[in-house]
Parts: structure tokens; sequence; C-alpha cells
């Protein structure tokens, strides 16, 4: 996130003559978009198909009721721990991370924007 934000910040506030400087900035931007992307949207993926065979687990007993003692004591001893892919064991890979992500970068574009404007009139 910290790459993509100095990309769009050089592209936005630092004058360049040049055409191959705007290129780079936009190709590495696109490179940080896409790995961002990449990652969020397969850890939140993995942390869903974890959650749904979770649920599917804990609803096999009720559909086998002949075996179902020894199912439930299988799923406990399988299924004890909740497993999920997190950002250093505080908050949960989803899918509006990414959206989050995003509006934190644009909101933070807001303030520099603002801040470079505000040093500039005096």
């Amino acid at each position: 996130m910290g790459g993509l934000f100095w990309v769009n910040y050089i592209i936005i506030f630092i004058p360049t003559k040049d055409l191959n400087g705007y290129l780079y900035a936009i190709c590495a931007g696109t490179l940080y978009v896409s790995l961002i992307v990449a990652i969020l949207l397969s850890a939140s993926s993995a942390n869903q198909a974890g959650w749904t065979a979770r649920d599917a687990l804990a609803a096999l007993p009720a559909k086998f009721p002949a075996n179902r003692r020894e199912i439930k004591e299988n799923i406990r001893d399988c299924c004890r721990r909740k497993v999920s892919l997190t950002l250093w064991n505080a908050y949960v890979i989803d899918r509006a991370l990414l959206i989050s992500s995003f509006g934190s970068l644009i909101t933070y574009g807001i303030l520099v924007a603002t801040l470079g404007s505000v040093q500039g009139n005096n």
C-alpha cells in the first residue's frame, strides 16, 4: 500500500517532462494494484472456503443420525480451533479488507493533497 501511495503521489505532485517517468510510474502502480488484489482476494477466498467446509462439517451429524455420536467426536477432534488467515492475528482477511484498504489509500491521498495546498499558500 505504501508503494502504491508513493507512486500515485509522484504521478500527481512531482512534475516530470519526460514520458518515460510517467510510464514507469503507471507500470509500477499497476504492479502494486495487481499484487494487492491478488494477495487479498486469494486470502479471502481461502478463508471463505475454510468457513464453508467447517459449516458443512457442523451440519454433517444431522444428516447421519445412526453414527451421530462418532461423527460428532471426530468433528470436535478435527475442528477444535478456528483457523483463518489474518493480518498479524489482529484482523481476519475478508473481501471487505480490499475495499477498506483502497478507501484508506484515497483518504491519505486527500490529506496529503490538502497539506500540500496549505503549505503552498504560505
